[in-house]
């Protein structure tokens, strides 16, 4: 699938260039920056905790995070890129499929919520 019909099937695109996250301040800014936390988020608990209660962030029903160039992290802060991935596949990918029903007694519903990982050797991706 080409990138741009890929990117047309979310309501919400994030694009982030790993080549400009060196540190885990940045990358918890650009996710700040960008799905606008009520609060500065400076651990991965919290980071992890704003993922999973995007209600007051309701611009969307489908989010998309592509990190392009995520080689580039894999080299430069391996610990970084290990956490944020632990992060997004082991509680932000798995609440938003299901567990939002149970944990807000369905008053939240699931949203379509995706992450892709493109090397730099895809970047036209």
């Amino acid at each position: 699938m080409e990138m741009d019909n890929l990117r047309n099937n979310y309501d919400s695109v994030l694009e982030l260039d790993c080549k400009d996250i060196t540190t885990e301040d940045k990358f918890w800014f650009y996710f700040g920056l960008y799905f606008n936390f009520p609060t500065r988020v400076d651990n991965w608990a919290a980071f992890s905790d704003w993922m999973r209660d995007l209600e007051f962030w309701d611009k969307s029903k489908s989010i998309l995070i592509i990190f392009k160039n995520i080689d580039e992290l894999f080299c430069r802060n391996l610990t970084l890129q290990s956490l944020a991935m632990s992060v997004f596949w082991e509680e932000v990918l798995p609440y938003w499929e299901n567990e939002v029903i149970k944990v807000t007694s369905g008053s939240m519903q699931p949203r379509q919520f995706d992450v892709y990982c493109v090397m730099s050797q895809y970047d036209d991706f």
